[in-house]
């Protein structure tokens, strides 16, 4: 199975759906988000692993547990898996993220199936999604 590698940056300021899988093995999620103004995501729910999101463009408000961040274009966030949040976006613009989800353990169908089988259905899932919703159709099959 191939990895990801792409221009991330370019990728999140072209999207325009609100989630678009780019990416995912059984244990690790790429996803990109954008955000209407006053759009949130995650709305207070809790993280079932660990996720890491950056910023790239726009303005938010970002909320983990019961601690509230003014994030900007640039700015990382480590969400630890457990934990509430909300991620609201305060600008005129789009606020457009990248996240990385860290599953840990591998996910039940990888289990009964394999790693590379589930890991295959999971990229291809993503990338059915991405073209479904309009994002980029030139990612290469792995």
């Amino acid at each position: 199975m191939h990895g990801f590698v792409g221009p991330i940056e370019r990728l999140t300021k072209d999207n325009d759906a609100f989630r678009s899988p780019l990416f995912g093995t059984a244990q690790m999620d790429l996803t990109l988000f954008s955000l209407r103004r006053k759009d949130s995501l995650g709305a207070g729910e809790r993280s079932a692993c660990d996720q890491f999101l950056r910023i790239v463009t726009g303005k938010g408000r970002m909320t983990i547990g019961a601690t509230t961040f003014r994030v900007g274009a640039r700015d990382a966030i480590l969400i630890p898996a457990g934990m509430g949040f909300t991620l609201h976006n305060i600008g005129r613009k789009r606020l457009r993220v990248y996240a990385v989800q860290a599953h840990g353990a591998a996910a039940p169908a990888a289990e009964a199936g394999g790693r590379a089988a589930a890991a295959r259905a999971s990229t291809e899932r993503a990338r059915q999604d991405m073209i479904s919703e309009g994002g980029p159709a030139d990612l290469s099959t792995p």
